[in-house]
This record gives C-alpha cells, structure tokens and sequence, in this order.
C-alpha cells in the first residue's frame, strides 16, 4: 500500500507493519519489527499468548504441534523465513 510518497507493509494476521520510501524499505522495516516481536514474545514467554490474542490457534499436523493463523493471508516472507517454536 502506498499513501503519498511512502509504502507500507501491513500483515493483519499479526497486526504488524513496516514503512519506508520503497517496498524495499517498507519490507526491511517489516522485518525488523516481525524479529523483534518474536524475540520478545519469545524472551518472555509470551508467544502463545501473543498469538492467540491475535487469533491464531495451535494445530497437531503429522504428531507435530504448529500455528496456523486466523485468516490465510500471510506473505511468502513470514511463510519462508519464520520459523515459530513449536510448544
């Protein structure tokens, strides 16, 4: 999304956003913010809560725990490079 001269990422199925003045920066500053919201969940043990509140629910697939969000929409980005701990 583009509003005046700057480009936003925004992910709703983690209330999460980047900016910058090209998709390229928007995505780096998406990036930080994702890594640091999962270190810090993370850190203090508040990454299931976090997610849950976000609507997200924990499935069994294969014997394996995993997350799976509320709405389908997640780009390929947080897909590939993400790996969310399994609990």
């Amino acid at each position: 999304m583009k509003e005046g001269d700057t480009v936003i990422v925004y992910s709703p199925a983690l209330d999460l956003s980047g900016y910058g003045k090209t998709a390229e920066e928007a995505k780096k500053d998406f990036d930080a913010a994702l890594k640091i919201f999962i270190e810090e969940a993370t850190a203090h043990g508040t990454l299931e809560k976090a997610l849950e509140e976000l609507g997200w629910k924990k499935v069994v697939i294969h014997n394996k725990p995993q997350w799976q969000p509320r709405i389908e929409l997640l780009s390929n980005v947080i897909e590939e490079e993400i790996q969310l701990p399994a609990a």
